[in-house]
């Protein structure tokens, strides 16, 4: 092996693996007027429906979910609440046990998430809460768009 050989610089491809999101998936059979009303009770905040939100990824063909968005000034914080579920399939398909997902957009104080899933399981129409590791999302691509 030759000089030049020896002393070739090797290069990492580094790739960011953060989402700059936060995941909850909710479980509760109500509608999502309802959901939003108990969550707004709850949090005191103050969720609006915004338009649906489109996922053309699957087949090509798009498949429409229920969309709502509240945001946190003081925080910095977006929130924007899910539907899993639409007539044609679902939004997260390998989180069937979730009836809707609320996303945190933005920098959140350590263990803010987890007090908030603690928040939600205390309303009575929630069947549960979960914070979910977004790597475990395997269609977590299409959620990168939220606000679009």
């Amino acid at each position: 092996m030759n000089e030049r050989e020896s002393s070739k610089k090797v290069h990492k491809l580094k790739i960011d693996t953060r989402f700059p999101f936060r995941t909850i998936g909710i479980s509760c059979h109500e509608n999502d007027y309802r959901l939003i009303w108990a969550v707004n009770a709850k949090l005191n905040t103050v969720f609006v429906k915004i338009d649906d939100f489109t996922d053309y990824s699957a087949t090509g063909e798009g498949k429409t979910f229920s969309r709502y968005y509240f945001e946190d000034a003081d925080r910095y914080i977006s929130y924007y609440i899910l539907s899993n579920r639409c007539d044609n399939g679902y939004l997260v398909p390998e989180y069937r046990k979730f009836d809707y997902f609320l996303f945190l957009r933005g920098e959140t104080a350590p263990g803010y998430a987890e007090a908030l899933v603690a928040k939600l399981k205390q309303i009575d129409i929630l069947s549960t809460a979960f914070l979910i590791d977004n790597h475990t999302i395997k269609s977590i691509k299409k959620l990168l768009n939220l606000d679009a």
